[in-house]
């Protein structure tokens, strides 16, 4: 999923740059900060705030993702760490019982 954010990231920046070198003396209308929310109407500049506007928000998004998957990974390794012990705990009980038994048995 952070993967293909970030593709989508790059690909934005990408489009941006080809954007703004291709059309640099482009119309000013203000389309996009007016709210027009379809790129295919958006000419220029304005078409370059309307993909600024939407790589922010993709990144929003994978700072978020990010986040998300660090506090998701710590927690797998708490409950590693907790699997672990209780499986050390149960094991050194299993010793002990098997020492009572062959006790018992002799």
């Amino acid at each position: 999923m952070i993967a293909g954010l970030k593709t989508q990231v790059e690909g934005l920046e990408r489009q941006k740059n080809n954007l703004a070198k291709a059309k640099q003396g482009a119309n000013k209308g203000g389309k996009a900060a007016r709210g027009l929310q379809n790129p295919n109407d958006l000419e220029g500049e304005d078409l370059v705030d309307y993909l600024e506007m939407k790589l922010e928000d993709i990144e929003k998004k994978l700072a978020q993702s990010q986040s998300s998957y660090e506090e998701m990974q710590n927690n797998c390794l708490e409950i590693n760490d907790k699997l672990s012990r209780q499986k050390e705990k149960y094991k050194r009980a299993a010793l002990m019982l098997t020492e009572f038994l062959e006790d018992l048995l002799s």
